[in-house]
């Protein structure tokens, strides 16, 4: 079933598309396999998940979309790095300090210990705004990292938004 497409029930094509998942390598979920997950502070917003550690993965992402009045209470916290990237619409995100309010292509990055707060900006009719949440938590000093190793130290540095082209954030994801 894909909430994002309204297509439920089995294949009716002989090669027809389905989801993939091989622990600890890779997951493969086109739009039919997507499912609507709650998750705790996603308020009116609709969002599955993508990847996460019981998948294998040393990260957490969702792709979320946000409908009217849909909002995030809070992301991120100590040890867990998170990057929201925006697919579609327009998101507002805040520190609680600085706000900005991203578009499509847009990216904010907030390091460890800092949470970060979204919701739908700028409600354009018919337009749901959509966008691609990663968080990583950083396990402490030593420990390991999973499957590829352990990371030692946290990323210094304060939060950055950036409006870039998609291709350069997926790069950035990748090489992490």
């Amino acid at each position: 079933m894909g909430y994002n497409n309204n297509r439920v029930g089995y294949q009716e094509a002989l090669l027809g598309s389905r989801s993939v998942i091989k622990k600890d390598n890779f997951a493969l979920i086109p739009h039919d396999g997507l499912v609507k997950n709650t998750i705790p502070g996603f308020e009116n917003v609709d969002v599955s998940i993508l990847g996460s550690p019981r998948l294998g993965a040393g990260f957490v992402d969702y792709i979320a979309t946000f409908q009217k009045g849909g909002k995030h209470t809070g992301f991120g916290g100590e040890g867990i790095e998170t990057l929201v990237y925006v697919i579609a619409g327009k998101l507002e995100v805040t520190d609680g300090k600085e706000t900005d309010v991203l578009e499509a292509g847009g990216y904010a990055y907030y390091p460890a210990s800092v949470i970060m707060k979204d919701h739908e900006a700028a409600k354009r009719p018919g337009q749901p705004d959509r966008s691609l949440h990663v968080q990583e938590a950083l396990p402490t000093t030593g420990r390991p990292r999973g499957p590829q190793g352990s990371r030692q130290q946290k990323r210094p540095g304060r939060h950055r938004i950036r409006r870039h082209e998609g291709r350069l954030v997926m790069g950035l994801l990748a090489n992490r």
